[in-house]
């Protein structure tokens, strides 16, 4: 496994900027990484048949405590949309630098050597960012790795360069508008038109969903509070807090942020479980059978769970009701359908 990806900086994908005539900088055009399309799983895996496929990573920068969530895109127009592009489609995948990364433009200039450090913490890959400019001392030795007719590297062993992997203080990361229209946009784009993915990409969430992102993306849209209860217990980065599947994963439900929802873990269990349901008016339904106990559970019974600022988000009307009818009051762990 590759553990550093290696990037000089051109011009285009920078912006193109040049010098206006109050002595500013002016960019002609929005400001990306180019990747390879070799980079050999470092970075994830986007569809070669869904137009456009997105991924959303997450970015720990310099300068900043928290990580970043950053859209990696393929624009593979060229390939499969040839008869409207006529001849003029892209091929190529690009990392967009969004306002949270570089919103004064300080960093990421043409000539500098992005270096980004895989790693992974609790089974989410992360991705540390250092940027060298051509006066740092470590700039000539780390060009020379570079392989020039391909303009990057993947280099699997310990950079000297770099001591060692940043403390990352605040694990929540924030997602700027430009990401949530990314979001939304492919969220729709797969529940519309699943057909399209290959039954591996739809257990994988269809490029931009996995299990990670869906739960990042889940946690933030409800504040990172239980939806039932509104609170959270947290300390030094733990919190009780998880995502909940309305269609479960064993019957084939997708990682989408609107088949998510933030539940504390007791309040996960009992989802589960079918001791309570949730209606199409975001009301909770506690089973009848729980109601003649003394559960806590039972004090919820008919109200609203908190629900997400952006509509895309919300649950599903269709997941809920596939959870009536199929989870709630069957008091028993969720199999598989296979």
């Amino acid at each position: 496994m590759h553990e550093y990806y290696l990037k000089k900086l051109g011009s285009q994908e920078m912006g193109s900027p040049s010098i206006g005539p109050n002595g500013n900088t002016v960019y002609s055009r929005g400001r990306y990484i180019y990747i390879s399309k070799d980079h050999d799983g470092f970075f994830p895996h986007l569809s070669e048949t869904v137009l456009n496929d997105k991924a959303i990573i997450k970015l720990s920068m310099p300068f900043s405590n928290s990580l970043i969530f950053a859209t990696f895109g393929y624009h593979n127009s060229g390939r499969i949309d040839t008869v409207f592009t006529d001849g003029q489609g892209r091929n190529e995948l690009r990392l967009y630098l969004n306002n949270q990364l570089d919103q004064d433009k300080e960093y990421f200039h043409p000539g500098e050597i992005v270096v980004f450090h895989k790693i992974q913490i609790e089974g989410s890959d992360i991705y540390v960012v250092y940027i060298f400019k051509p006066t740092d001392i470590a700039y000539n030795d780390l060009l020379s790795l570079i392989d020039r007719r391909k303009g990057f590297a993947l280099i699997d062993y310990p950079l000297e360069c770099i001591s060692g992997t940043r403390i990352i203080g605040q694990p929540n990361a924030e997602m700027t508008d430009s990401v949530i229209r990314d979001v939304e946009e492919s969220q729709q784009q797969i529940i519309e038109n699943d057909d399209e993915y290959t039954a591996e990409e739809l257990a994988l969430g269809a490029g931009i969903f996995n299990s990670n992102t869906f739960s990042d993306i889940v946690m933030q849209v409800y504040n990172y509070k239980c939806a039932v209860t509104q609170r959270v217990i947290r300390c030094h980065n733990l919190s009780n807090l998880e995502a909940a599947h309305i269609k479960p994963r064993a019957h084939h439900g997708l990682f989408l942020p609107c088949n998510g929802i933030a539940m504390c873990r007791d309040m996960h269990f009992a989802f589960d479980k079918g001791f309570f349901t949730i209606d199409n008016h975001y009301r909770i339904v506690v089973h009848p059978d729980v109601l003649i106990t003394e559960s806590y559970l039972n004090e919820y019974n008919g109200q609203q769970i908190s629900l997400p600022a952006v509509d895309a988000f919300k649950p599903n009307q269709t997941y809920l009701q596939y959870h009536n009818d199929n989870i709630f009051g069957t008091f028993r762990q969720i199999r598989s359908l296979e």
